[in-house]
């Protein structure tokens, strides 16, 4: 069982080899075409905290977007993956349902005529402008999966997800989770935590559990970085969790939403790459035809290329991405035992901040101890 299971190796065999072998097979996965498409910059929120922080009020044209159906045609041709949906982002998307729709149509065109599956499609939001007309539009037009984001119970998210006046979304946002239930496949409840709100979350899923105790739904607890928006340095940023905090916390509100919600819970496994930054077929397709791999670099203006003529054209950025993995000359990486869960944490933060880093480490070492934590209560 042991050596069926990898825990007895053949003393000839490197690990790190394996691991590398993994990464790179990711990497270089040619069918692995994933695209997110940000209509615009613009925002109807002015949350502090916001890594677009010098965001515009900036729409992809009518003449950008028959660039972008070429660029996805020959990539499909050429991919030929197994099925494939767009991701929407922003800014805030919603202010563009018009455009979305168009380009979902559009899309299904594409797909059809390249023989490819058309798979269902995401959208990541805040939710405020999200009511009953705008819920059956994107559900009409091939959206399942919709995240929308609370920071909080209702005092600790108007402190921080605000209008451009000033004013608490809170309840606004609360309702469009509500109404989001009652069309979408899933629903992701966004928390972004530091250390000064995660007691609220608690109270709103407690207060609330019959909103987020659906079979829909999903919560989902990130980190809260200050420093991004530009509020503090990353230095000062003392609300900001570490990776082993980060976990603690996402542990304790989970246990509590187990009490809610049964949900499945998330098997260990090994990673070859940790996101899309890190695929050479995974593309966000901003204004102006500019290609980003992270949507943190969106505040940045990070771009790595832009769509020329139905083709992707690499900068010097691009290139810069693949440069920060974990096997470039780091000895503490690669003599950590929990390398094949983490392989190096978040891209972005690999390339913001170099690794290791404490946004990193702890995090899965503190979650593979709550897993074994729960294996043994229930055995015994």
């Amino acid at each position: 069982m042991l050596i069926n299971n990898g825990f007895i190796i053949n003393n000839k065999i490197n690990e790190i080899d394996q691991v590398k072998f993994r990464y790179y097979r990711g990497v270089f996965n040619s069918r692995d075409f994933r695209v997110t498409i940000v209509p615009t910059l613009n925002c109807n929120l002015n949350c502090p905290y916001c890594f677009e922080r010098d965001k515009r009020d900036e729409n992809i044209t009518l003449k950008e977007y028959e660039e972008i159906y070429k660029f996805i045609d020959k990539q499909l041709f050429i991919c030929q993956p197994n099925d494939f949906g767009i991701s929407w982002y922003g800014g805030e998307p919603l202010l563009e349902v018009d455009t979305i729709e168009n380009i979902s149509n559009k899309i299904d065109i594409i797909c059809k005529n390249n023989n490819i599956k058309r798979a269902c499609d995401s959208i990541v939001t805040n939710g405020y402008l999200l009511d009953e007309d705008c819920a059956k539009r994107l559900f009409n037009c091939g959206i399942k999966k919709i995240q929308i984001t609370l920071d909080g119970d209702r005092d600790a998210h108007n402190k921080q997800r605000i209008l451009k006046n000033g004013e608490g979304t809170f309840d606004k946002i609360l309702n469009s989770i509500i109404i989001a239930q009652r069309y979408f496949e899933l629903v992701t409840v966004r928390f972004n935590t530091n250390k000064s709100n995660h007691e609220g979350i608690v109270r709103l899923l407690k207060n609330k559990s019959d909103i987020f105790n659906k079979n829909n739904i999903v919560i989902s607890v990130g980190r809260l970085k200050n420093y991004l928006g530009g509020i503090v340095s990353k230095e000062n940023d003392n609300d900001c969790l570490n990776g082993f905090e980060l976990q603690n916390i996402q542990g304790y509100i989970d246990n509590y939403y187990k009490r809610v919600k049964t949900v499945n819970k998330m098997p260990i496994q090994i990673k070859h790459t940790n996101c899309g930054a890190e695929s050479h077929k995974c593309f966000i397709i901003g204004p102006k035809l500019k290609i980003y791999k992270c949507a943190e670099a969106l505040g940045y203006s990070d771009s790595v290329g832009f769509i020329v003529d139905g083709d992707f054209q690499p900068n010097e950025v691009f290139w810069q991405w693949f440069n920060y993995n974990i096997f470039n000359n780091n000895e503490k990486c690669m003599s950590c035992k929990y390398v094949p869960m983490c392989m190096g944490g978040c891209p972005s933060s690999r390339k913001r901040l170099g690794i290791p880093n404490n946004e990193i480490c702890g995090y899965w070492e503190q979650w593979l101890n709550i897993k074994f934590n729960e294996l043994i209560n229930t055995l015994n």
